[in-house]
């Protein structure tokens, strides 16, 4: 699966180099900042896998043999609507690295300190979040720039727009969950899951490539409806490599969803299992390492072996095989040939099994 994504990486890559070439007098016109944001912006997003854009050529091709000059455009859309999403998100969360490099606004960051410039972290901050905004405005540049019928293309808009608000909703529930006291479920999770990470992950570019691809109503809702169930597979996943990774595969700090105390499942459930089994001394533990940023290798440890021993990974993999037979009971029922669906088995496998 990967060799495939990094296949359409390189003609979605192509297509962002030859885009951000064409508008590169007319971003730079008026001061330094155009050629410098897309400078970085080209470097960062080529750092990613591109997931998001490869669905949607992937989609397009269930429909469509070769994919589409519309299709490519719109894979490049949704990656720089990604390092917009990614390039807020560093800083909301005070991530340093990405991707195994300094992160866009920490980069502003050492420019300005570079400069002398007074507060050069709050330089840094205010810098990366234009980067981000001006990330956004790119995206649905590109998505205008398609070749398709206008009604289509704007249905593609509209629902982009739609899903990206919903993003935005389940981001700021996210910063909420894990900043506030109040209880809250495994659902609340779940929910955050379903519309921060998992539509517009999958869902997304899953019904672009359907719509591109001319596909049926009905078909396009049970795309839609595999995507968001394998989205939720793919954040949990996301969250165990959060916890067993080292630095090199994640690409950023490990531990540092157990430093920002995240609300993940695993944190729910490690929390839930502890309190449950009535032991007060790991659970006293566990509370002093979980919103600790001063946490090292040790404590980390020590919750990766909890995870191990409690039930805790059983219980997560569980949740993983539940949406897993959902799924493959849904691939069986599209009417997609034979290529497709066994193109989208290989892809839940991936996500179930990947390690990176």
């Amino acid at each position: 699966m990967l060799a495939y994504f990094a296949e359409q990486k390189t003609r979605i890559m192509d297509f962002l180099e030859q885009y951000f070439h064409a508008k590169k007098d007319s971003y730079s016109a008026g001061n330094q900042w155009g050629g410098d944001t897309v400078r970085r912006l080209i470097e960062f997003t080529s750092r990613g896998k591109m997931i998001r854009g490869g669905l949607v050529i992937m989609s397009e091709s269930f429909f469509n043999v070769n994919p589409s000059a519309d299709a490519v455009k719109a894979a490049g859309a949704l990656e720089i609507f990604q390092s917009a999403f990614l390039i807020h998100d560093d800083i909301m969360d005070g991530d340093l690295y990405r991707r195994g490099e300094k992160t866009v606004f920490n980069q502003y960051t050492a420019m300005s300190r570079d400069e002398g410039i007074a507060g050069p972290e709050r330089m840094g901050e205010s810098l990366g979040i234009c980067a981000g905004d001006l990330a956004f405005f790119a995206g649905f540049d590109i998505l205008t720039a398609m070749e398709a019928d206008p009604a289509l293309k704007n249905r593609l808009i509209s629902l982009c727009a739609e899903e990206y608000f919903k993003v935005g909703l389940a981001q700021m529930n996210d910063v909420y969950l894990g900043g506030s006291g109040r209880e809250f479920t495994e659902e609340d999770i779940l929910n955050v899951y379903r519309y921060k990470t998992a539509r517009y992950t999958f869902s997304l570019p899953f019904m672009i490539g359907a719509l591109l691809g001319g596909a049926d109503t009905e078909t396009m809702k049970k795309l839609e409806n595999i995507g968001e169930m394998m989205g939720i597979i793919f954040q949990i996943k996301d969250d165990e490599l959060g916890i067993f990774s080292s630095d090199g595969e994640l690409g950023k700090p490990v531990g540092s969803d157990i430093r920002e105390k995240k609300k993940t499942i695993f944190y729910h459930y490690i929390m839930e299992t502890a309190r449950n089994r009535g032991d007060k001394k790991i659970l006293a533990a566990l509370e002093g390492i979980f919103g600790n940023p001063d946490i090292g290798r040790d404590e980390i440890e020590t919750v990766r072996e909890y995870v191990k021993t409690s039930g805790v990974m059983e219980r997560a993999e569980g949740k993983i095989a539940q949406y897993s037979r959902d799924i493959v009971h849904m691939i069986k029922n599209t009417n997609l040939n034979k290529k497709s669906t066994v193109l989208l088995e290989t892809l839940l496998k991936y996500s179930i099994e990947r390690f990176m």
